[in-house]
């Protein structure tokens, strides 16, 4: 039996999250590895280890503290725009390389995921000389998923169509980011 434990009860932040957040079994992920200075390296080792898992017991309950400062530079404008093109490009990757099972367990997660951050890098970089780029990327990872998307049943119709609105108006998911400030 393969056994993943952790300690949130959020889907998402199951998947996603870092791996220090989780225990795994060892003979499980012994053949898998960090790669070496890749952004997000715990999502991507993420990806990877969960298809070798059968079971996932959640807590509700935390086991690790720890503190993030607003003057971080994880919390930089430069840096949430990589980390905004870096998750997204791994969603997109992982949810490519999804096949049978694991499609069918993960692949609403990884879209759900996906559109998610296209939403928020587009928003992040409206008016700024990255907005081009962005614009290009996002359009081809939505021009290759968007049926996979909108026909999954386990995605919220209402969901989809907030986030599909914010994905198109950049100018909306901007405002949306200073109002709540998460800009």
């Amino acid at each position: 039996m393969r056994l993943l434990l952790v300690s949130n009860n959020d889907e998402e932040k199951l998947l996603f999250n870092v791996a220090w957040g989780k225990l795994y079994r060892k003979w499980n992920i012994a053949h898998l590895s960090f790669e070496n200075c890749m952004p997000s390296e715990d999502m991507d080792f993420n990806f990877k280890a969960y298809i070798y898992v059968d079971k996932a017991i959640i807590i509700d309950c935390p086991l690790y503290f720890y503190v993030q400062r607003p003057d971080s530079i994880v919390k930089s404008k430069g840096s949430l725009i990589k980390h905004y093109s870096t998750r997204s490009a791994l969603f997109y990757a992982h949810f490519k390389a999804l096949t049978g099972s694991n499609k069918r367990d993960f692949g609403h997660l990884l879209l759900r995921a996906l559109y998610r951050k296209m939403a928020l890098w587009k928003g992040r970089t409206y008016q700024t000389e990255a907005e081009n780029e962005t614009f290009q990327k996002c359009r081809e990872y939505e021009r290759d998923t968007r049926w996979a998307y909108w026909l999954n049943w386990r995605i919220n119709p209402i969901e989809k169509i907030g986030i599909t609105t914010l994905l198109h108006c950049p100018r909306l998911t901007r405002w949306l980011m200073k109002k709540t400030k998460n800009y």
